[in-house]
């Protein structure tokens, strides 16, 4: 696979590959991995509180919106709660090597 695509589309079918393998798996539904995919966001997000110091609104109408999954349910108010700490963990260069803040994994 590697020697037939374009650089720029092998991190794509990479993340393609593991959530396809992660559904068969039965460790994700495929409804979680079209969400991901495909992305969404919350018409009527409410109050930011504290986050509008780091945080665009946007990204917080995206975050509401991540709370219709049940894995993800509750992120937001633990962000509004923890805001000190996710702040934090958003300004990390690398991330995926952090822990997330609050109850999530």
């Amino acid at each position: 696979i590697r020697r037939g695509l374009f650089e720029v589309d092998k991190l794509t079918v990479a993340t393609l590959l593991t959530l396809k393998i992660l559904v068969n798996d039965g460790k994700m539904e495929a409804s979680e991995v079209e969400f991901l995919i495909n992305g969404g966001s919350c018409v009527d997000p409410g109050n930011m509180g504290p986050l509008h110091e780091w945080m665009d609104e946007n990204i917080w109408k995206k975050v509401k919106a991540l709370e219709s999954m049940p894995r993800f349910k509750g992120i937001g108010d633990s962000m509004q709660s923890d805001s000190d700490d996710w702040g934090a963990w958003f300004d990390v260069e690398k991330v995926e090597e952090a822990d997330i803040p609050g109850e999530i994994k």
